[in-house]
């Protein structure tokens, strides 16, 4: 039952195993598409286990250094009070210990606004949006758009191998 990888799931193993970065490493991997279809590469490839197996393998093992895996099961334990620390209040410590694993598995969302000066709206001089507004209106001019975006989003990823 066990088959074997493609080239490019190798390749992407092999730089996931360095870089724990999804979406770069579908890129790297010679994968195509935008960000979102490369994460959703990624997403799919971490989720066979060959892949799984060779980025484990290939993951470099420091002595004393925990991988994550063995951060969150201490973490976890301190969280549920199994591990008890005397100098510290166990009530705090296992507060943070759930916020340090909410942070690790990106529960917390991070929320970033953008504003113009002073606070107020980023203001987009009206010709210019009457501009954008025309060329999504015409559909062949947007697929040409569109294309020419993907095309250089795969080409400035395509340097950072």
């Amino acid at each position: 039952m066990s088959q074997k990888l493609t080239e490019k799931q190798r390749r992407f193993a092999e730089h996931y195993a360095a870089s724990a970065n999804g979406a770069g490493s579908a890129r790297a991997a010679g994968y195509r598409g935008s960000d979102n279809t490369l994460a959703q590469v990624a997403r799919e490839n971490l989720t066979k286990p060959q892949v799984a197996a060779l980025i484990e393998s290939l993951r470099p093992k420091t002595p004393g250094v925990l991988d994550i895996e063995e951060r969150q099961r201490i973490l976890s334990d301190i969280a549920n009070g199994l591990i008890d620390e005397e100098t510290h209040d166990p009530l705090v410590t296992r507060m943070k210990a759930i916020d340090l694993l909410n942070k690790m598995q990106g529960v917390y969302v991070q929320k970033v606004e953008h504003s113009g000066p002073g606070g107020n709206p980023i203001e987009v001089a009206a010709e210019q949006a009457a501009g954008v507004r025309a060329l999504l209106a015409n559909e062949e001019a947007r697929d040409k758009l569109i294309g020419a975006l993907e095309t250089l989003s795969a080409g400035a990823g395509s340097g950072t191998a």
